[in-house]
C-alpha cells in the first residue's frame, strides 16, 4: 500500500495487510524511492509471526554504504540485496548481505552451480576496486549525492516544475529527485527533449545525482544543471543556448571523482 502524496508506504496499511495474510517473505524496495521506507515497523510485525524481511537497496546501496540513507539490516530487516552499479558505483552485479550466518550458509550451499556460475574474475577485480573507494570515501561521496539532489529539487520547484512529493520542505533524501509529468506517454517527451540538449533521464523522469557526483559537482554546478534542465522544459531558448551550459559543465568536470 503506497501512500500516493509522500511516496512511501501506508504504514498502517501495509501492516494491516501483512497482519491478515502472513506473508512467508516480505520484500520492500522501489525503483523510486526517495526517503527512507519503515524497516523497523514492518519487521516487527514480520517477525511477531515467524516471517523474513528482505531490503531490495538496489538503488540506493551507495547512500546506505556511505551511512546517509538508512540501515536495513540494524533496524530488522533479516536480507539485504541490492545493485553494485546504481548509486554504488561499482561494475553491473549485485549483493545479497544478512547478518544471519545460517542463512547466508544455505545460501551459499544452494547457490553456485544451482542458480549462479561463472563469477567473471573481471568484475570481481572491479568490484573490489570499487569496495575499496567507498571504504575511503563513500561517506562524502553519499553526502554529497544527497546535498546535490536536494538542491536540484528546490531549484526545479522554484522554477515551477511538478517536483514531487511537494508535501514536504526536503523533495528527497536519496539520489533521486522526482518529476510528475502524469505518465510515461509525457515522460517519454520529457526525456527525448532532454535528450536533444543531452541531458539524459529516463521515461518515469527520475533524474538521478550519483553519476554526476561522481565528476566532481557540488551545489554551483548543480545550479547550472537546473538552468539547463528548466530552459529546455519550459520553452524559454534554442538549444544552441542550452548547450553551452551544458558543455561548459562537461568541460569543467572531465575527471572522475572519489577514486584511490
Amino acid at each position: 500500500h503506497i501512500d500516493g502524496e509522500e511516496y512511501n508506504l501506508n504504514t498502517e496499511k501495509s501492516l494491516e495487510y501483512i497482519a491478515k495474510n502472513k506473508p512467508k517473505v516480505v520484500v520492500l524496495g522501489s525503483s523510486l524511492i526517495l526517503f527512507p521506507q519503515p524497516v523497523r515497523e514492518v519487521a516487527e510485525e514480520v517477525h511477531r509471526y515467524g516471517g523474513s524481511l528482505v531490503y531490495d537497496g538496489s538503488h540506493v546501496m551507495g547512500l546506505i554504504a556511505g551511512g546517509v540513507f538508512q540501515d536495513p539490516l540494524r533496524e530488522g530487516a533479516d536480507v539485504l540485496v541490492g545493485s553494485t552499479h546504481k548509486s554504488f558505483f561499482g561494475p553491473q552485479g549485485g549483493l545479497i548481505l544478512s547478518n544471519d550466518s545460517e542463512f547466508m550458509a544455505k545460501l551459499s550451499s544452494n547457490f553456485l552451480h544451482v542458480t549462479q556460475d561463472n563469477p567473471h574474475p573481471n568484475r570481481v577485480a572491479a568490484l573490489g576496486v570499487a569496495l575499496a573507494e567507498a571504504e575511503r570515501w563513500g561517506a562524502q561521496y553519499a553526502s554529497r549525492v544527497v546535498l546535490n539532489s536536494k538542491r536540484l529539487a528546490k531549484l526545479l520547484f522554484e522554477e515551477g516544475l511538478p517536483v514531487e512529493p511537494n508535501t514536504r520542505e526536503d523533495f528527497t533524501q536519496s539520489h533521486q529527485v522526482f518529476l510528475n509529468y502524469g505518465g510515461w506517454e509525457k515522460g517519454s517527451d520529457v526525456r527525448d527533449k532532454l535528450e536533444e540538449v543531452r541531458i539524459i533521464v529516463d521515461a518515469g523522469v527520475r533524474v538521478g545525482l550519483n553519476e554526476v557526483t561522481r565528476r566532481g559537482y557540488d551545489e554551483a554546478d548543480v545550479e547550472s544543471v537546473a538552468q539547463a534542465i528548466a530552459l529546455k522544459l519550459k520553452g524559454n531558448n534554442t538549444n544552441t543556448d542550452i548547450l553551452k551550459i551544458v558543455d561548459e559543465l562537461v568541460e569543467k568536470h572531465p575527471r572522475i571523482h572519489y577514486t584511490l
